[in-house]
């Protein structure tokens, strides 16, 4: 059996620990030359879903394809090392014993030259600023230098695919925005790689594909801008930041909500309009609409809860208003149209 597919594909597939499901009915697909986010709350599947890809566990139906090379069903697996996958664990599985120069050559052993090894490694050094600490121990490397040794190793063989499973655990900020070009580079090469992370500014800064995952199931997938346009359900508009809803109705292509009207491409009935906070801008007016409830100072201002006939309202402000003030709304862009639960 085959799959046209240049990449990662999964068509059906489940998976359970014992008698608990894990995994329901998963079909996506992760194209090569790009990066897929797997995303969602801890426990929704995301690292499941890679160690099936990458060949730790079996599904209980379904079937698995790497770049349309069959690898996996209920009975029958390709062995991990056979599957041209690379792996980056969340906790950095280094070898201590074995400096950083080692790390990299010991999974170039398939290759007889050892001129071209020496090659590859030097390569992979440059790529990965990690030259001048060839000879160092993992233990001699800090939190980021780690995690570049491990991007490294698992790029070495030149995998089909490349799975990372929460790359920045562990590190602060600083070390996070140092890491991710060393990420984004691999949008560009021949394979396809899958990230999971559960934060929502990592997949959008990494990703241009999107699995929105929840409980053991897709909710939604597609081009990472589109998904967050258009998340389609409530769920999934929740876990992309999205916090004020209020009921409304389409009719012959305008959304129409107590909260104003916005022309859209819907067919006519009755929805969701839905906004993430950075989204709707406040300001106190006393001929506003809102009342002011709550204030939380974030790194973009002051997320502010607001009150607007019955209804709840969140949007950003650069000074926090006094509780109980008038606030005027601007939504700078239109709503998301929700019709799915």
């Amino acid at each position: 059996m085959e799959s046209t597919a240049s990449g990662v594909e999964l068509r059906d597939v489940s998976f359970a620990y014992g008698a608990a499901p894990a995994l329901h009915s998963i079909s996506l697909t992760a194209p090569a030359r790009s990066i897929t986010a797997l995303f969602g709350p801890s426990g929704a599947g995301k690292t499941t879903l890679l160690r099936l890809i990458a060949g730790f566990e079996r599904p209980a139906q379904g079937e698995i394809y790497i770049h349309g090379r069959l690898t996996a069903t209920p009975t029958m697996e390709t062995p991990p090392h056979q599957r041209g996958v690379g792996f980056c664990f969340q906790e950095a599985a280094l070898w201590e014993h074995l400096r950083v120069r080692e790390h990299l050559s010991v999974t170039l052993k398939g290759i007889d030259s050892k001129e071209e090894q020496r090659r590859r490694v030097d390569e992979l050094l440059r790529r990965f600023r990690l030259t001048e600490y060839a000879e160092r121990k993992p233990g001699d490397l800090s939190g980021g230098e780690r995690k570049r040794l491990e991007l490294a190793r698992a790029l070495a063989p030149d995998p089909a695919a490349l799975l990372l499973d929460e790359p920045f655990t562990g590190l602060e900020e600083p070390g996070r925005e140092a890491l991710a070009p060393f990420i984004r580079q691999c949008a560009g090469e021949p394979r396809a790689t899958l990230l999971v992370t559960h934060q929502r500014d990592e997949a959008f800064a990494l990703a241009q594909r999107l699995v929105i995952l929840h409980q053991g199931r897709v909710i939604r997938a597609g081009e990472a801008a589109e998904t967050a346009r258009d998340p389609q359900s409530r769920r999934a508009a929740e876990l992309l930041g999205y916090r004020s809803f209020v009921e409304g109705e389409c009719r012959n292509g305008v959304i129409h909500t107590p909260w104003g009207e916005w022309n859209a491409h819907q067919p006519d009935g009755a929805g969701t309009a839905g906004w993430p906070p950075e989204c709707v801008r406040l300001t106190e007016n006393k001929a506003g609409e809102c009342a002011a409830q709550e204030a939380i100072l974030t790194s973009a201002g002051h997320r502010v809860t607001a009150q607007w006939n019955g209804v709840t309202l969140y949007g950003v402000m650069n000074a926090a208003p006094t509780e109980g003030a008038a606030l005027r709304a601007e939504f700078i862009r239109p709503p998301a149209w929700i019709t799915m639960e």
